[in-house]
């Protein structure tokens, strides 16, 4: 948890965000900004982070023109 943290802390954003654990296993990755495609990038950099220390291949979810690769 704290290597996420400090991987967004250092990523270059105006988005707000939070990431928290929750009671089961699993944490809640919280982000607000006015701008879709900002928001998009916290989160494809956290997912990808997070697949790569599981040692997961990244996910390609294409559904149109703003879909995530992550």
């Amino acid at each position: 948890m704290e290597t996420f943290r400090q991987i967004l802390d250092n990523f270059t954003t105006t988005s707000c965000f939070g990431l928290s654990l929750i009671e089961s296993e699993g944490m809640v990755l919280r982000v607000l900004e006015l701008s879709g495609d900002e928001n998009r990038r916290v989160m494809e950099t956290l997912i990808r982070t997070y697949r790569k220390s599981l040692n997961l291949t990244p996910l390609s979810l294409q559904k149109g023109p703003h879909s995530m690769n992550i």
